[in-house]
């Protein structure tokens, strides 16, 4: 899902922004669930969208971890850009191999789309006002702050 997001995100105005198919996207997401094969070339673009945003939500703890939240948002004050660059590599690198090889795939297809946003509307602030809180923030957070709404 996340090649087909690669691949045809950056065409499709609004991705990660607008709402998908609510049917269609419950529909792939009990088949993922069942573990069932399905074609995704039938799955409209923005479906895989909407399923990358959920299970990021649905993850137990946070794709960048909680341990690794305050020197994320601390390397922000690093005087330097080199500074700063390396000190954000190497929180990344700490991580999960799990969570550091998928948070990679998640920020090449992130970063197609922002280089098309003269046609998708999706430039990186964008993308990261839609999907940054699913990178953030855990099951745990996300289930605690939608009680507060």
């Amino acid at each position: 899902m996340i090649i087909k997001l690669y691949q045809e995100g950056p065409q499709e105005q609004g991705i990660l922004r607008k709402s998908a198919n609510t049917q269609q996207t419950r529909q792939v997401q009990q088949i993922l669930n069942n573990g069932a094969m399905f074609n995704i070339s039938l799955v409209h673009v923005s479906v895989c969208g909407a399923l990358l945003k959920n299970f990021l939500r649905s993850l137990p703890e946070s794709l960048l971890t909680s341990a690794k939240l305050v020197p994320l948002v601390k390397a922000h004050d690093i005087a330097g850009f080199a500074s700063k660059l390396s000190t954000v590599k190497s929180i990344l690198f700490d991580l999960p191999v799990e969570n550091y090889e998928l948070l990679h795939m998640c920020v090449l297809a992130f970063v197609e789309i922002a280089k098309n946003s003269d046609v998708n509307l999706m430039n990186g602030e964008n993308i990261a006002i839609c999907v940054g809180p699913s990178l953030i923030f855990g099951k745990e957070v996300s289930t605690s702050f939608n009680a507060v709404n």
